[in-house]
């Protein structure tokens, strides 16, 4: 295996992976060889990330606009992530949201 040969890991889906941690972690990711799946709420910023990370790993990179507090929405990524690999190896569960009230406290 040369320098530019990774043995392919899998497929892997980082929620909130267009920006900041997730992006870092996807790239990561796609730097050893994982092809990745990134999710998030703005389907502009994904495209971009997604490309980025094709072109800067070489790897295969996918994103899917998806809101993981929607259960409708999450299992539409699933479903795409399925019909596109027929698998999912890693979930990196990175996906937050702005400060809002905890829901335990008064």
């Amino acid at each position: 295996m040369t320098g530019t040969q990774r043995q392919h890991k899998g497929v892997a889906l980082v929620t909130g992976g267009g920006t900041g941690v997730g992006k870092a972690i996807a790239h990561g990711l796609a730097l050893a060889g994982w092809t990745v799946v990134i999710s998030g709420r703005r389907a502009e910023v994904l495209d971009q990330a997604a490309s980025e990370l094709k072109a800067g790993s070489g790897q295969e990179a996918m994103a899917v606009a998806a809101d993981v507090g929607n259960p409708a929405s999450v299992a539409d990524l699933f479903s795409r992530i399925d019909a596109t690999y027929g698998r999912l190896d890693l979930l990196v569960n990175n996906a937050g949201a702005g400060a809002r009230p905890c829901p335990w406290k008064s």
